[in-house]
C-alpha cells in the first residue's frame, strides 16, 4: 500500500496566505501544460528582488556537472520585461548555465506583476528550503508584514512551530556586521541568538568575532555573553558630579588650558591636571609659579 508523500516545509495553510502558491508548484514541477521556449542565455537576468541571495558555490558546480552530463531537463520560469527576461524561479539553473556556456536554455514566460515575482520565488525557495538563515526571517517578516498575520499563523502555515518562526525572526534584530556573519555562514542562528543577549552593537561584533576565530559551540556561546551581562550588571553606575564642582573643573581647564579632574571624598578630595608631555608640564609648573 503507498504512503502519502508529506510535502516538507511548506504547511497545507500557505494557499491561504497565497492562493496562487499550487500554480507554481505546477510550475516547478508539470510543466506541460505551458509552452516551452529556448532563450538566449544572454537575453536573461536574474531578479534583484527575489529572497534567495547568497549561491554556494561547490552546488552550482554539482549542477553545472549535471548540466554539461544531461542538459537541462526542467525549464526556468521567466517574466518579459523591457531589458529581457526576468528570472522568477529558476537562478541557480541559469548560474550553472553560464558556468557550462550554454548558448540558450528552456523557459517559461509568465505574466506576473511585481508583489507576485517575489511570492512566486519565495514559496519556490521555502518549498526547497535553500534559503540561508537571514533570508529565511527577511521572507518570514515579509509574509506577516503583508499579510497581517502573526507568528502562529504564519507557523502553521508553513508547517513550522510558533518558536521556530519567532526566532528566526529574532535574527534580524542583530547589528548589521553580525547579521552578516550569519548570512554568509561563519555563524549558525543558534549562535546568533546567543548573542542578542548583548545589546551593545559593537559589544555583539566583538563577540561575534571572537567566536568565529575561536569556533565556539553554541553552549560556550551564550555562557560567554552570560558572563559578558554579568560584567555588565556588576559595573556601577555612574554619579552625577555635583554641579558646582563642575563649575570649578571648567574654570580650572579654562585657565591651565588642559583637562582638570577633581575628585571629591568623604573628607579630602584631590585636583588632577592631566598634561601630555614634559613641555606640557613645564608650562603648568609656570603658571602655577606666577
Amino acid at each position: 500500500m503507498a504512503g502519502t508523500v508529506k510535502k516538507k516545509g511548506l504547511g497545507k495553510g500557505l494557499e491561504a496566505l497565497i492562493p496562487h502558491w499550487q500554480d507554481v508548484e505546477q510550475e516547478s514541477g508539470s510543466l506541460h501544460q505551458d509552452q516551452v521556449r529556448m532563450i538566449p542565455l544572454d537575453k536573461i537576468y536574474p531578479n534583484e528582488n527575489q529572497p534567495r541571495k547568497v549561491f554556494e558555490p561547490e552546488a552550482l558546480q554539482d549542477l553545472a556537472t549535471s548540466l554539461r552530463q544531461h542538459g537541462m531537463i526542467q525549464p526556468i520560469l521567466v517574466a518579459k520585461k523591457a531589458r529581457g527576461y526576468m528570472i522568477i524561479v529558476g537562478e541557480r539553473r541559469w548560474r550553472a548555465a553560464q558556468q557550462v556556456e550554454m548558448d540558450q536554455i528552456p523557459c517559461i514566460i509568465k505574466d506576473y506583476s511585481e508583489r507576485e515575482l517575489y511570492e512566486v520565488a519565495l514559496i519556490e525557495n521555502l518549498q526547497r528550503e535553500n534559503l540561508s538563515v537571514i533570508e529565511e526571517a527577511n521572507a518570514y517578516h515579509y509574509l506577516m508584514d503583508e499579510y497581517s498575520i502573526n507568528h502562529d499563523q504564519l507557523g502553521e502555515a508553513l508547517g513550522k512551530s510558533r518558536s521556530y518562526v519567532a526566532n528566526t525572526i529574532r535574527l534580524l534584530q542583530l547589528s548589521p556586521p553580525v547579521m552578516a556573519l550569519v548570512k554568509d555562514g561563519k555563524l549558525s542562528g543558534s549562535q546568533g541568538r546567543a548573542l542578542l543577549g548583548i545589546s551593545d552593537e559593537s559589544l555583539q561584533l566583538k563577540i561575534a568575532k571572537r567566536v568565529v576565530e575561536s569556533k565556539l559551540n553554541v553552549r560556550q556561546v551564550e555562557e560567554l555573553v552570560r558572563q559578558e551581562r554579568k560584567k555588565q550588571v556588576k559595573k556601577p553606575a555612574a554619579k552625577k558630579k555635583d554641579p558646582e564642582l563642575v563649575a570649578v573643573e571648567t574654570k580650572l581647564q579654562d585657565f591651565f588650558n588642559t583637562k582638570v579632574n577633581i575628585v571629591k571624598g568623604a573628607k579630602k578630595g584631590k585636583i588632577e591636571i592631566e598634561y601630555y608631555n614634559q613641555q606640557d608640564l613645564q608650562r603648568i609648573l609656570d603658571m602655577l609659579e606666577q
